[in-house]
């Protein structure tokens, strides 16, 4: 099973800037068997099937950090293992 876990910002086709990054979510998410997108904000439905979102967002930067090594560290020590980390 492959299973690829990306770090980005938000996950929101309607973002003028951040909104190219959905596509090339659905495209790496047709390649392995699992994607794990951690991201601050995500739109609902937005990925396909086999893609779980993790967001990290809290009011501080502190806690937001926080939350986003746990989450990070969570999806590393799982099985399966992430075979790559694209951040």
């Amino acid at each position: 099973m492959k299973k690829l876990v990306v770090v980005t910002q938000q996950v929101d086709p309607t973002n003028a800037i951040l909104g190219a990054t959905v596509p090339k979510l659905r495209a790496l998410a047709a390649r392995v068997d699992e994607l794990v997108v951690l991201t601050d904000s995500a739109s609902e439905g937005a990925l396909p099937e086999n893609a779980r979102v993790r967001t990290f967002s809290a009011n501080r930067r502190a806690r937001r950090g926080m939350r986003f090594e746990t989450a990070l560290a969570r999806e590393l020590a799982s099985r399966p293992r992430p075979s790559a980390v694209l951040a």
